[in-house]
């Protein structure tokens, strides 16, 4: 796992825009477009999380019918 986090920062580093005295270039677009893009995906994460936890809680407390399911061709 220390492996991949050491990867993850060297690629990070390897493709950052610097100017030509070597300062890391940010803009003001470019972190409100990360900060947009994080929000949407912890969201659909947490959505994706939550419906599956449901589902599984659904299944065994029995509040799915599973009686007339059928999957694709095997039905």
């Amino acid at each position: 796992m220390e492996a991949i986090i050491q990867e993850v920062k060297s690629i990070y580093k390897a493709t950052q825009v610097r100017d030509r005295q070597g300062r890391v270039l940010t803009s003001f677009t470019g972190r409100l477009w990360s900060l947009i893009l994080f929000i949407a995906m912890l969201g659909l994460m947490t959505m994706a999380i939550t419906g599956i936890l449901f589902m599984i809680g659904g299944l065994i407390f029995g509040y799915v019918d599973t009686n007339n399911v059928s999957f694709g061709i095997y039905g």
